[in-house]
């Protein structure tokens, strides 16, 4: 029955995490939460780069219109 819900693996694994690596969890959080911010510090600089290209293209393609006689 434990095979079935992995509650061997878990309990093992905390087992492990409690006793030979007390920081594990913290510093793994740590990441987690480093990793998030990156993510969302990209997704925010790649938002504002397709902003910046929408805005430049309209630029060029009114001044491509105001030189044509």
């Amino acid at each position: 029955m434990q095979l079935q819900d992995c509650s061997f693996v878990r309990e093992t694994f905390t087992a492990i995490s409690h006793n030979n690596c007390p920081g594990l969890e913290r510093y793994s959080r740590h990441v987690y939460i480093g990793l998030l911010i990156g993510l969302l510090v990209i997704s925010g600089a790649m938002m504002l780069a397709i902003v910046f290209w929408m805005v430049h293209t309209r630029q060029r393609r009114r001044r491509a219109m105001c030189k044509r006689p």
